[in-house]
């Protein structure tokens, strides 16, 4: 039976709502409870749940990641909700969480006044987790940020990507078609506004000598075969911490740049049969979203 996942809604101050997204991962039933004692105005006795349930439970268990979601969205403080949540999306990027950590974390920056902060977080969502269900939302609020902070290509670009998401919200659609067009008159205005200089005679200046410009390292080339990509990592670290724990798990990756990523592939597989057996242990030992890439060239 499928499960909901909590999410929140910011104004001055929290406000709690039950306004969910499917959940891939478990739910526990304690923390739906604490949340629910939040939402209820009773925001202390939520908060004395999570810490026991935090207390009791060793950050390697796969439940650590819930619970610090959890802790972040019955925090005391906006200072206290921002630690949490970065913790889940720093120490936990492969989980179940991280991704919701993230929107998440994207919400409370809007609603505190910071539009570019919000952005950085809406962008890294859809960088990094592709796959995520909350792309079409992440890509309304990203379009939302990007338009705020006058942004138009971004804005653009992030409300195409939340359009081309699966989505059966009406609503969220009819709002994503909103901020398209916000963003398209965005981008006319800045092009019509944007005049020439006027033309000037500059004082006669020395012409320096022509600097040859260091080349960029080429990308990696992806490898034919049958992969399982387990990330998109936005830094070289991130991609060699992802490596070493699938070399960990029995498996060999490769580490990919493309599109301003490192993306980490565990394989080749003989078989998408047994790529599919892979994935499923790759996503027992290290969480996230990991899915089945075939590179046929």
């Amino acid at each position: 039976m499928a499960t909901r996942r909590l999410t929140v809604s910011f104004a001055a101050v929290l406000v709690l709502s039950l306004a969910g997204s499917v959940a891939v991962a478990q739910t526990e039933p304690r923390l739906v409870a604490a949340v629910q004692l939040a939402q209820n105005g009773m925001p202390d006795s939520a908060r004395a749940i999570v810490q026991r349930l935090q207390a009791a439970t060793e950050p390697s268990d796969s439940l650590y990641p819930e619970i610090l979601y959890s802790a972040g969205l019955v925090a005391a403080t906006e200072h206290d909700r921002r630690i949490l949540l970065r913790r889940v999306i720093v120490e936990y990027s492969t989980s179940a969480w991280a991704d919701d950590a993230l929107f998440l974390l994207g919400q409370v920056e809007y609603a505190n006044g910071n539009p570019g902060s919000a952005l950085a977080q809406f962008t890294r969502l859809v960088g990094d987790y592709p796959t995520s269900p909350l792309i079409a939302l992440a890509g309304f609020w990203g379009a939302r940020a990007a338009g705020d902070v006058q942004n138009g290509a971004e804005a653009c670009r992030l409300a195409d990507l939340g359009l081309a998401a699966k989505t059966d919200d009406v609503e969220l659609r009819n709002q994503l078609e909103y901020q398209r067009q916000r963003c398209s008159a965005l981008v006319a205005m800045n092009r019509d506004t944007a005049k020439p200089a006027a033309p000037t005679t500059p004082a006669p200046t020395p012409t320096p000598k022509p600097v040859k410009p260091e080349p960029e390292p080429p990308a990696q080339a992806a490898t034919k075969g049958i992969w399982v990509q387990t990330i998109a990592a936005p830094t070289q670290a991130k991609a060699d911490e992802t490596v070493a724990s699938l070399k960990r798990a029995g498996f060999e990756a490769q580490v990919v740049r493309e599109g301003g990523f490192f993306k980490v592939r565990a394989g080749p597989f003989a078989t998408r049969a047994a790529a599919s057996t892979a994935l499923a242990r790759i996503r027992s030992r290290l969480g996230g979203k990991p899915f089945v890439v075939v590179v046929d060239r």
